[in-house]
């Protein structure tokens, strides 16, 4: 059983580990219609935004900074930015969540194309660089502001839903 605090906090590699276990070991007992529906609406919202940042290169412009000494926003620190909850989604979601890459710069999600997670820390959709404010594209820029704050908010109503799941199935005290 884990505490919420084990769910929060600690580094990336423990809770893809947690999170894979309790996939594991809950198997068809975390899903029901509720968070089928709720996946199913975030799959949508994470590829109109994964879309919309291959659109303005973002894949290319991010993994190039987290190459860069001290690793950018897309450093290792922003790895430990997930939690056990999100990792789990992802995976409910059939995201093939594993490292990437390891290290010690950057992120341990971050692929050849950007990151591999569908449903991201919240830093990491909140947080606009200097190469993406000069993006040129004002209206790209405001389509992906919109996208973002939609799946951030479905993606908060889905965690919620989990964490709940997880409490009544005794996994979470």
């Amino acid at each position: 059983m884990l505490s919420k605090k084990e769910v929060y906090w600690g580094d990336a590699k423990t809770k893809l580990a947690t999170a894979k276990g309790l996939q594991a070991a809950l198997g068809e007992k975390i899903h029901d219609e509720q968070l089928a529906v709720g996946l199913a609406r975030l799959n949508g919202l994470a590829r109109e935004l994964a879309s919309q940042m291959r659109g303005m290169n973002f894949g290319i412009i991010c993994s190039a900074c987290a190459g860069r000494l001290g690793g950018g926003c897309c450093s290792q620190v922003m790895a430990d930015e997930t939690d056990v909850l999100q990792l789990l989604m992802n995976l409910l979601a059939g995201v093939a969540v594993d490292l990437c890459r390891d290290n010690g710069r950057e992120c341990h999600f971050l692929g050849e194309a950007g990151c591999i997670l569908s449903f991201k820390p919240i830093f990491c959709l909140n947080y606009d660089c200097s190469a993406i404010k000069d993006c040129p594209d004002d209206e790209g820029l405001m389509r992906y502001g919109q996208l973002r704050g939609r799946l951030l908010q479905e993606q908060w109503q889905l965690e919620q839903l989990l964490l709940q799941r997880l409490e009544e199935l005794g996994e979470i005290t």
